[in-house]
């Protein structure tokens, strides 16, 4: 079992890496608007190692410690997967909302603040310690909160709700 989250945090890094390739002068707005979609998909998909060690179905908290990277590398890069001309405006399908441009500045801090309780969840999940661990994962949490409220198929601050 431990063997097979390795290897699917594995592939989530790597479709992370592809997905944040994105933002480049060559790529069309809808390619960089898919990069960046399937980038925040990575994202969800760690929960799927993350979630059981918090609810303690997996006693091995070090096991969430790539999800937790893969995460925080995502987190990293993603005021740049967001460039002007990205919107709903230009891009239908996009749910990034105008005020990700109008209040960049509040954007960006979001953003700072996902980079950081990441990276913590990071050094949590090395520590083996699972009141460690839920108690980062909440603060965590409470970070994605910065630019939406919850599961894909709600909006929030930055991001229109999944129509």
């Amino acid at each position: 079992m431990r063997h097979h989250k390795w290897i699917l945090s594995g592939v989530l890094a790597a479709g992370m890496a592809m997905a944040m390739a994105g933002g480049s002068a060559s790529q069309t707005p809808e390619e960089v608007v898919k990069a960046r979609q399937d980038a925040m998909g990575q994202m969800g998909k760690t929960f799927g190692v993350i979630v059981p060690i918090v609810k303690g179905e997996n006693p091995n908290v070090t096991d969430a410690v790539p999800a937790a990277t893969t995460v925080n590398d995502i987190a990293k890069k993603l005021k740049a997967v967001f460039p002007a001309g990205t919107g709903r405006d230009i891009v239908p399908k996009s749910r990034a909302k105008p005020e990700v441009w109008s209040k960049r500045a509040e954007f960006e801090a979001a953003a700072d603040k996902l980079v950081a309780e990441s990276a913590k969840l990071v050094d949590a999940a090395k520590t083996g310690n699972i009141d460690t661990f839920r108690a980062q994962f909440k603060v965590y949490v409470g970070a994605c909160g910065g630019c939406h409220d919850g599961p894909k198929k709600d909006g929030g601050k930055f991001r229109y709700a999944e129509q």
